[in-house]
């Protein structure tokens, strides 16, 4: 086995506010120290990005010193213009991601059906590509 299995291989990572920034920071130096190429894609809304905020784990005593805690991280490759088999593996960054890339809206005068679900942008992303994402099994980022 190679001693960079994943040499030349990329990876999207889906982004969302309140994500924890030091999963962040794990998911760029790690697989950058794999030589594996990291790219942080997100639903940009039709925007040209989206600023994202950190969580904060334990909130200091005023709003003021809780501020100072926020970390911000600016996504600007959207997902649903993302194409999936140009990667070979998507990793969901924390449940919020998962959660707010299952919004789906339903055309104006239209009733809200099941069917409306394929239309969120997570079930897009995965689509016909569902093959192409890979287990990264034996890899601790942490």
């Amino acid at each position: 086995m190679s001693s960079a299995p994943l040499a030349g291989k990329k990876v999207a990572v889906l982004m969302e506010s309140e994500y924890i920034p030091h999963q962040v920071r794990a998911y760029s130096e790690r697989f950058a120290g794999l030589a594996t190429e990291v790219h942080f894609i997100a639903w940009l809304w039709g925007q040209p990005k989206q600023t994202f905020v950190s969580d904060v784990d334990t909130p200091s005593g005023s709003l003021e010193e809780t501020e100072k805690k926020l970390e911000w991280m600016d996504v600007d490759i959207d997902l649903t213009k993302t194409d999936p088999s140009r990667h070979d593996a998507v990793n969901l960054c924390a449940n919020y991601t998962s959660v707010r890339s299952r919004y789906f809206e339903a055309p104006e005068s239209t009733p809200v059906n099941p069917m409306l679900v394929r239309t969120s942008p997570a079930v897009q992303l995965g689509g016909d590509h569902r093959g192409v994402f890979m287990v990264l099994r034996g890899f601790s980022l942490f």
